[in-house]
């Protein structure tokens, strides 16, 4: 078999230009300023606190990451203009894709991802409703407290056990863990016991 020379410039190409991508600050996305502007909205964060998030959210963040915001379903709409009247860099193709209760608004720059928020209605599930009425600030953002925050992340990793992070951010956090709660939030007892182990 013939080796062709001609991908391998190509691949130098495309990561040269992911690597330039990454580097500038013109790709940005003003994610301070979308909190700012939905700070009278009833909403949490949830997963705030990934290895993919960069430590000085929002005033910055890594690109290729999303924000997972819970809201009211009368807000959905709302929030999600503001998002997208936020953002006028014309380099950034949008993409906004809806299913029940759920709308996600992509930033991309070819086929890279920027950003995206993931909305999530808090009316698909009373664990949703109960994080709105369960929050903290924190940094100008609003997240459930943190026993609600730890079902949301039992709950994701019970669905993805390969997510470990999530399971991690539990165990860093033991002394929140509210057994009643996660029975309550029907979080399976293989999942508590795994929570409870470590």
């Amino acid at each position: 078999m013939k080796l062709s020379i001609y991908p391998i410039p190509y691949v130098a190409q495309r990561a040269l230009q992911r690597l330039l991508y990454l580097c500038s600050k013109q790709y940005r996305i003003e994610v301070e300023a979308f909190f700012e502007a939905i700070k009278a909205y009833n909403y949490v964060v949830v997963k705030l606190d990934t290895p993919n998030k960069h430590r000085r959210f929002p005033l910055n963040y890594k690109i290729g990451t999303d924000i997972d915001v819970i809201v009211l379903e009368e807000d959905l709409h709302k929030i999600k203009d503001v998002i997208i009247t936020l953002n006028k860099n014309k380099k950034l193709k949008k993409v906004v894709s809806e299913k029940e209760g759920k709308l996600k608004v992509r930033y991309q720059f070819s086929k890279f991802l920027n950003l995206q928020f993931d909305l999530i209605s808090s009316q698909s599930n009373d664990l949703y409703v109960d994080c709105l009425k369960m929050r903290s600030d924190k940094n100008l953002i609003k997240t459930p407290l943190i026993e609600y925050e730890i079902v949301v992340r039992a709950l994701e990793f019970q669905r993805r056990p390969s997510k470990i992070y999530h399971l991690e951010f539990i165990q860093r956090n033991n002394e929140f863990v509210n057994v009643e709660l996660l029975k309550k939030y029907e979080i399976k007892s293989e999942t508590i016991k795994m929570i409870n182990n470590n």
